[in-house]
């Protein structure tokens, strides 16, 4: 069975439009583990794959925790949630989504130090906008941020304040 969910932008001169595309349909089965597990109707023989709490944290102390699955970033599940997120290009080449890593897995509390954002997260394709120091400080693209580990995320204009411009303009 397959339904139609998400989107993908497809550049069309001037003009963005979005289309429907199908994905295989996910059912969520409580497992033995800490989180729920996702089962997959397709042909990859019912792989079973973790989804990652992902918690956003505003300057205001308000707070989101969204279940992210691996093969979705956090924008996507956080705009389908109804959580307002600053974005614009969804290619990683900008920093209008970015956020900074404060903690990885169970730990409530900030790191003493930076946290690398390789510890949470993996990426759909290579950043351009961040550099290695930036990403090794825990600054991370929402837009194509793929989670690895449960986290905790700041997100909000401060965060993007600390990082500066896009070197792409």
């Amino acid at each position: 069975m397959r339904v139609k969910t998400g989107y993908r932008s497809i550049d069309s001169g001037d003009s963005r439009r979005h289309r429907y595309v199908e994905r295989p349909l996910f059912l969520v089965v409580r497992g033995s583990s800490e989180h729920d597990q996702i089962g997959r109707d397709s042909d990859d023989g019912g792989k079973t794959v973790t989804e990652y709490d992902v918690t956003l944290e505003w300057p205001d102390s308000r707070t989101e925790t969204v279940a992210v699955d691996p093969r979705e970033t956090v924008l996507e599940v956080a705009l389908s949630e109804g959580i307002r997120l600053p974005y614009d290009c969804r290619e990683g080449t900008c920093i209008t989504c970015v956020g900074r890593v404060r903690a990885v897995g169970e730990d409530d509390t900030d790191a003493e130090g930076a946290v690398d954002a390789a510890d949470a997260f993996d990426y759909r394709r290579q950043p351009k906008a961040l550099t290695e120091d930036e990403r090794a400080n825990g600054y991370v693209l929402l837009c194509i941020a793929v989670p690895r580990a449960d986290c905790r995320v700041a997100v909000g204009p401060m965060v993007r304040s600390e990082v500066g411009d896009s070197p792409w303009g």
